[in-house]
């Protein structure tokens, strides 16, 4: 499907959806995606969360993952081997997430489970350094490649994919860049915690409103995002969850989390989320439009005094 028949078909594809926080009131913010697909993004105006307020079905969403569409906005055209050879580290490589979860883990014979592993680049130190590793994803036609190209036990995310690994008590779960693109990342949550011990370690990572700088306002807002967390409403987020941040890493395309379950319960109340995310929202579209006023400006100069 080509991208204008998808943009002219996307309404048929969406479902309605509320704050997580389970508030129906909301701000509009931008009625449309970087790529012009009319994705209708909201600010809750209760706790300041961020989200799509027009997604696409669950059904929808799983065939859009596993769509050449997806690969061609989102990999830039690469074919999912290609994509996957220029994801390959060498051996032992010190990836950024290796160094974060290094610490969680035993010197040697650690579970490691990656949810949304694409064609498992990430799990390649973990098993060079001597852990046992599962990922699990939806998109088939990376998951085969992955198996075969890296060798790596990989599996179709399904309630008989959870079954067949209950009894496995993982050291660490990676998220990384899964939980925004969920309709429910909680229920996610909830249900792997089947596979946690008290011990286990969360490393979740996000494109959190903090790094919309990093985009611009613009590009920021995608179709494949269903919720833009703040570091805030992540946290109050976690909470619900039972779960609560330990560390926090700068890492390419946002921020890196590690969460543990929590000592205590009981969410906290945020009671300016709203102005918070709203201020981080404005202060990057007037740095977004500053910069493209200031990069017109600049060109209108240099032509001007090349004709002169």
């Amino acid at each position: 499907m080509q991208l204008s028949e998808f943009i002219d078909n996307y309404e048929s594809l969406t479902s309605k959806i509320t704050c997580l926080c389970g508030s129906k009131w909301h701000l509009p913010i931008k009625p449309q995606e970087r790529f012009r697909i009319p994705v209708r993004f909201s600010m809750c105006t209760q706790c300041g969360h961020v989200y799509a307020a027009n997604p696409m079905r669950a059904d929808a969403l799983e065939t859009f993952y596993s769509s050449a569409l997806y690969r061609d906005l989102y990999s830039s055209g690469f074919s999912v081997e290609n994509h996957i050879a220029k994801l390959n580290v060498p051996y032992r490589s010190k990836t950024s997430l290796w160094n974060i979860s290094e610490s969680l883990l035993p010197s040697s014979g650690g579970n490691v489970l990656e949810w949304g592993c694409g064609g498992g680049w990430n799990l390649i130190p973990f098993r060079d350094f001597g852990h046992s590793v599962i990922g699990v994803d939806v998109n088939e036609p990376y998951l085969e490649a992955g198996r075969r190209i890296l060798n790596l036990d990989l599996r179709t995310i399904s309630t008989q994919t959870l079954n067949d690994i209950s009894q496995i008590k993982f050291d660490v779960i990676i998220l990384n860049h899964v939980l925004e693109h969920l309709l429910n990342p909680e229920e996610l949550l909830n249900d792997l915690k089947a596979l946690c011990s008290l011990s286990t370690k969360f490393v979740i990572g996000l494109p959190t409103l903090e790094t919309i700088k990093e985009y611009g306002f613009d590009r920021y807002f995608t179709i494949a995002h269903i919720h833009y967390f703040s570091v805030a409403s992540f946290s109050r987020f976690l909470s619900r969850c039972g779960l609560s941040i330990e560390a926090t890493h700068k890492t390419q395309g946002g921020l890196t989390f590690v969460a543990g379950f929590k000592s205590s319960s009981g969410v906290r109340r945020e009671r300016f989320g709203f102005l918070k995310s709203l201020f981080l929202l404005n202060r990057s579209f007037l740095e977004f439009h500053l910069r493209k006023f200031a990069k017109n400006l600049l060109s209108r100069t240099k032509l001007t005094k090349r004709f002169k």
